[in-house]
């Protein structure tokens, strides 16, 4: 008893998780292998009936069967693996101080002058009056995404032209605004000369958040004049005022409950609140008031990343940045999984969408790649699932322009939409599909199964190993050989295969498999071994006579041929639908 509780504990406390349980399950891999080859060779040809067969081969089938449930067992994962005790774990968040925010302003203020800082918080606040245009583009990479992001700013009111007059040569631009949490990956930024752009410290970011904090502060409660942009604060309004300034700059998310507190404080008439605490500054602009929650609320959850940028000749500036993301959900149906699973190239994409609601005008494009059109595209709202489409804005007014590639069979997918900055931002993905051009590899498949179908028949009906057929020797290495000299022969490669579908993939298994075995049968029934002999059997009032055959070959023709008539089948109807599609650009437009 003491043994077996020991032994336990060693299987489950990791001894067993580490090379010890990779050695055991290959060797009763090995045994589970092993025990097959001897179920389906170990009779001999003239071994006729189903008792016959299964006395010579019952003790080779519970070993591969005992075999086979000790690998299940053993295949599966702890609930601790991976193993992470080594790993840097969870990052913990360090918000900045008072005191830190306050030397991040007095450098800010001393860097910059108002005008500047002034032109931020008006792009920060409505960027679709400045970000003209916005072009994304999502290239497919081994494993991840890379995007590259144009925007073109008009910089023309009359904050640009003091900048211009005071001699300035730079400004500030808010690039991108990311929920926190999130990391950045292979980030580079340029100017419009192709110049590399830097971005600002997170430390200087808090002091200009600050900085924005503290006017829309001051203009909601004292006044947009001069006296009340200087005045000093009480000790509730100073409280007040930092409480936002830790909201904004925490480094994680803050509970809605805790948001909803301090906002309580701000205006009691716009949250719902009873009554104004002991202190609290009387409203004077409810529009900035109303500004002053949105900032915060929306910062609370985002970080941004701010540029200097050339202050422009004219009135257009143009920045890029690039930088690579992961490939969000590629486990989201059980095709995808599937895919994972057999290590081929994602068909399918789900890529979150935010300039839509910074730019007026706003372009998404992603290069389907080599071989490949695009099958479908929609949009989501990922907070609730739900397809977006032009019915979910029918209310808005104005209503925005809403257009995307469905259906096209063009090798690439896009996303066009303007005027969507005028309504409530809310997180919008797209998620596109695309396929393999037929035939392609598909197509290949097709004729390589086919092929096999028909020489594996022509084996099963003259059952040269069993009939003692003088044949060539070479036979074996032929039916070895077949799939890959077939794939060379219609241009496949390991590349080109990985990037097909599934029914492809497949396709190609089947044929290799089908035609290693066939070897394999060969061979046994030239040495006089069988899996099942039939000894006769007629079909259709003798029409149809077999005599001497190897069940083997029956079982490997049957597959082989269903699985060619469901490759030409599939095949079919992806050459019909790929030709539908192609039919809706047969006029110019």
């Amino acid at each position: 008893m003491r043994f077996r509780i020991t032994a336990g504990l060693m299987i489950r406390g990791g001894i067993m998780s580490g090379w010890p349980r990779s050695a055991l399950r290959t060797f009763f891999a090995a045994v589970a292998f092993m025990a097959l080859v001897v179920v389906a060779l170990g009779g001999p040809a003239n071994a006729n009936g189903v008792n016959a067969a299964l006395k010579i081969r019952w003790f080779a089938g519970v070993v591969a069967l005992t075999s086979s449930v000790i690998l299940l067992v053993f295949g599966r994962l702890p609930k601790s693996y991976p193993n992470n005790g080594e790993s840097l774990g969870e990052p913990t968040p360090t918000s900045p101080t008072i005191g830190q925010v306050v030397e991040s302003m007095r450098q800010i203020s001393h860097r910059y002058k108002s005008d500047v800082l002034y032109l931020f918080q008006q792009v920060l606040h409505d960027p679709s009056q400045y970000l003209t245009r916005a072009t994304e583009i999502a290239h497919i990479n081994d494993g991840s995404l890379k995007q590259d992001v144009t925007l073109n700013y008009a910089i023309h009111d009359a904050t640009a032209e003091m900048i211009s007059e005071a001699g300035e040569k730079t400004i500030l631009l808010p690039l991108m605004r990311l929920k926190k949490g999130t990391m950045l990956d292979n980030l580079e930024l340029w100017d419009t000369n192709d110049r590399p752009l830097a971005a600002l410290l997170q430390s200087e970011t808090y002091g200009i958040l600050a900085y924005v904090i503290d006017k829309l502060f001051r203009q909601a409660y004292f006044g947009d004049t001069q006296e009340a942009q200087t005045r000093a604060l009480s000790d509730f309004e100073a409280k007040l005022f930092w409480t936002l300034v830790d909201l904004v700059c925490h480094v994680g998310r803050v509970s809605s409950e805790v948001k909803e507190a301090i906002f309580g404080l701000l205006s009691p008439n716009l949250v719902g609140s009873a009554a104004s605490p002991t202190g609290a500054p009387s409203t004077v602009d409810k529009v900035a008031v109303k500004r002053l929650i949105e900032f915060c609320d929306f910062f609370s959850s985002y970080y941004l990343i701010i540029v200097e940028a050339p202050l422009p000749v004219g009135s257009r500036l143009i920045l890029r940045y690039s930088r690579t993301i992961p490939i969000y959900e590629q486990t989201a149906t059980f095709t995808d999984r599937l895919r994972v699973r057999l290590g081929l190239s994602p068909f399918g994409f789900t890529y979150p969408l935010t300039l839509p609601f910074d730019a007026h005008s706003y372009h998404f494009r992603m290069p389907a790649g080599s071989a490949r059109f695009l099958v479908d595209q929609r949009l989501i709202d990922s907070q609730n699932g739900r397809s977006v489409n032009q019915a979910t804005y029918a209310g808005e007014n104005p209503r925005p322009y809403l257009r995307l590639r469905h259906h096209s069979g063009l090798p690439y997918a896009h996303f066009y939409t303007r005027g969507l900055n005028q309504v409530p931002r809310h997180d919008l993905w797209t998620r596109i599909e695309f396929d393999e051009v037929p035939p392609g590899v598909l197509g290949g498949a097709a004729v390589i199964s086919t092929t096999c179908a028909i020489l594996i028949w022509f084996f099963t009906l003259i059952q040269p190993g069993l009939r003692g057929v003088n044949t060539n020797t070479d036979m074996p290495a032929l039916l070895l050989a077949l799939p890959a000299f077939a794939a060379t022969f219609v241009g496949h490669s390991a590349e080109r295969v990985l990037r097909s579908s599934i029914a492809s993939y497949a396709g190609l298994a089947i044929a290799g498999v089908t035609s290693a075995c066939s070897a394999l049968v060969y061979i046994a029934n030239a040495n006089h071994k069988s899996l099942y002999t039939i000894n006769h059997f007629t079909l259709f009032n003798g029409l149809v006579r077999l005599s001497n055959i190897d069940i083997s070959w029956v079982i490997l023709a049957l597959i082989a041929s269903l699985s060619s008539a469901y490759l030409v089948e599939v095949l079919r109807d992806k050459v019909r639908w790929y030709m539908r599609m192609l039919e809706r650009w047969r006029k110019l437009a």
